[in-house]
């Protein structure tokens, strides 16, 4: 079985809602980043307070997971898939 994990920006709340409704997600689970434990050595910034660590729904028997990501950089394709089939022809089978 697979199990998504989406990375958004920012987008999270707004995502899981969306999931929630259109495929009538179950057991929606969230934990946001103002309630993680201090921790001097990992401080957490103020600002990413009511942004998503981690949040779970069910959408017919398949756990989705959603996170809010935290960094600036900008992002690239995955390059970490070690099949034989190249990425691009696997996304566009999709």
């Amino acid at each position: 079985m697979v199990e998504p994990y989406l990375n958004l920006e920012g987008k999270c709340n707004e995502a899981i809602d969306f999931y929630e409704k259109v495929f009538h997600g179950q057991d929606k689970t969230i934990m946001r980043y103002k309630k993680v434990p201090a921790n001097p050595d990992y401080p957490v910034r103020k600002e990413l307070g009511k942004l998503v660590l981690h949040a779970e729904l069910t959408v017919e028997g398949t756990k989705i997971h959603f996170n809010d990501t935290q960094f600036a950089e900008p992002k690239k394709a995955p390059d970490n898939c070690s099949h034989p089939v190249p990425n691009y022809v696997i996304f566009a089978a999709l």
